[in-house]
């Protein structure tokens, strides 16, 4: 098992940070009004946010973490609860770990897959 050690408040800054550049996307493409704020966001749209992010920050791990079995979920979880303090949103304080499975089963899928067939090799 490879344990990673990345601090809390490491982990949730990088998520706010992608979910404010995340956030700004929508802002260029309309889906939200260009004097809104990533504060004025509900709940449901703020959670959104920040699972995109948090997929994205994985996606951008080296491909080796992805092979063995590590703490990451424990690090998303605990980085996703945080956010809580960081919006005022008291729901974040309830994120569940099954809810971080669901989000790494399928990068999980992804890797173990491209691992099979040897497509990473050619890289």
């Amino acid at each position: 098992m490879i344990e990673l050690k990345i601090p809390n408040n490491t982990a949730v800054m990088l998520i706010t940070e992608r979910m404010k550049l995340e956030f700004e996307q929508r802002v260029k493409i309309k889906m939200y009004h260009s004097k809104a704020t990533i504060f004025s966001l509900r709940y449901d749209e703020l959670l959104e946010l920040a699972e995109i992010s948090a997929c994205d920050l994985v996606f951008l791990l080296p491909a080796g973490i992805h092979y063995e079995k590590n703490n990451l979920g424990v690090i998303l979880q605990k980085a996703i609860s945080s956010l809580s303090k960081v919006f005022q949103c008291e729901e974040f304080n309830t994120y569940p770990m099954s809810r971080v499975n669901e989000l790494l089963k399928p990068i999980h899928l992804l890797f173990k897959n491209s691992e099979k067939n040897n497509s990473f090799l050619n890289n």
